[in-house]
């Protein structure tokens, strides 16, 4: 499992990581379970199994803000 804070002005390339983490079983997708945008800055990411995605993502949720 990664978690990624994020970054601005889409310096972060993490489509291929979604990719292969996808084609593998895993799941990806901003801090707060959202699909992610790739055509704006990153909003974080959550990376890991199905089976600690959703308790991960609702851990952060405790603690982050969503903007």
């Amino acid at each position: 499992m990664t978690i990624f804070t994020g970054t601005k002005h889409k310096h972060c390339d993490i489509v291929a990581v979604k990719v292969i983490v996808e084609e593998t079983g895993g799941k990806v997708t901003d801090l707060f379970g959202n699909e992610q945008r790739y055509d704006e800055s990153i909003k974080g990411d959550v990376i890991s199994n199905l089976k600690l995605h959703d308790e991960v993502v609702e851990t952060i949720k405790k603690y982050i803000i969503e903007e």
